[in-house]
């Protein structure tokens, strides 16, 4: 995935000014001109003794062209290299090849490189790197490979920031999730392996050992022999996790776990569907409560007893529920259910939702 192809951008070398060729303007010996050679190449630009040196442009005739500082027909010092495809190098030349720090873009796939080439080749050292599918890399390489200390964005939005070894995630570092969670801590061959920490959305953290991805907790129990009571299938949604949860054997909706909401939280029609099915009556109707969302706000709500929730095959009896004000919100499966399920575990690499006896 962070395999670093190198362009190899051939430099057509410049015509020799020989008798089939001539000077169309200017002084062409000792001063500035234009010169068209004899397969239909034009460098206009500085001339010393004939020869091309000093500033000018060499346009060739199948498209491109070289524009820079010239010694005796090669391109010294600052400049650009520009080919038929649009393809380019620039920076510092050394008889028409990079030499020092320049930057490289191949138009065929719209890579780029910035960093240090020697005799047009990219060396190791620091680099920054843009990949054709959009992501993107700044840090040192080896090879060609990312290796030692950098970063590396992901076309979709994730970002790992710490260290690799020959192209991939391994040591320490972090791990930055689009949906604003974080996983921080050792890595090995792309995976976590070893001591970490992963920072949920809710601001709850999952502290432990992973072992090439798959979490151990700190009493050296792995998911392999953990005893599960219940495994179910985790759903990202708009950079959230949710999990089916049923309402009074009548309604199933995926829900978002929210540790930050004391209670479940169900709209409208959810309750409306309870009520026509005879799930919900006025003897479930609780105490209207205030309640205080992310920003601040205070807002009254209804709520409810749900007589009956189920998650997986784990049923809870008589859970208190929020009536959502909004259409529009997500369903939240808050305090008032979490922390009756005992101990839970999250898997975001199998996309997993456990439940330990």
């Amino acid at each position: 995935m962070y395999k670093i192809i190198i362009i190899v951008c051939s430099v057509i070398l410049l015509t020799t000014i020989n008798s089939n060729s001539q000077c169309i303007q200017g002084d062409c010996k000792k001063g500035k001109g234009m010169f068209k050679f004899e397969n239909g190449d034009i460098y206009e630009g500085e001339f010393i003794d004939s020869e091309i040196t000093g500033k000018g442009k060499f346009v060739f005739n199948k498209g491109g062209y070289q524009e820079g500082f010239f010694y005796k027909s090669q391109l010294k010092g600052k400049g650009k290299t520009v080919h038929k495809d649009g393809s380019y190098q620039e920076g510092e030349f050394i008889d028409d090849k990079l030499e020092g720090y320049g930057t490289q873009f191949n138009i065929k796939d719209n890579s780029k490189i910035e960093g240090k080439f020697s005799k047009g080749e990219l060396t190791d050292g620091y680099s920054k790197i843009t990949y054709s599918n959009g992501s993107s890399y700044e840090g040192n390489l080896l090879n060609g490979n990312p290796n030692g200390y950098g970063s590396y964005i992901a076309e979709l939005g994730d970002k790992y920031v710490g260290e690799f070894k020959m192209g991939k995630r391994e040591g320490k570092g972090t791990q930055y999730y689009k949906n604003g969670e974080k996983h921080e801590g050792e890595w090995f061959d792309n995976e976590q392996h070893g001591k970490g920490t992963t920072f949920l959305s809710n601001n709850n953290r999952l502290v432990g050992i992973w072992k090439f991805g798959k979490f151990i907790d700190n009493n050296g129990n792995s998911d392999d022999k953990i005893n599960f009571k219940e495994k179910i299938p985790m759903k990202k949604t708009k950079g959230v996790y949710t999990i089916p949860v049923t309402f009074n054997s009548s309604v199933t909706v995926n829900c978002i776990m929210d540790t930050g909401a004391s209670e479940v939280l169900i709209t409208p029609d959810v309750l409306s569907i309870l009520i026509r099915e005879q799930k919900v009556d006025d003897f479930d109707k609780l105490e209207t409560k205030s309640f205080v969302d992310a920003n601040g706000k205070i807002d009254d709500k209804a709520r409810y007893n749900i007589r009956e929730i189920k998650i997986g095959n784990t049923i809870l009896k008589n859970v208190e529920c929020a009536l959502s004000n909004n259409l529009e919100v997500d369903l939240l499966l808050g305090q008032s259910v979490l922390t009756r399920l005992g101990k839970i575990m999250l898997d975001f690499e199998n996309e997993l939702f456990f439940i330990t006896e």
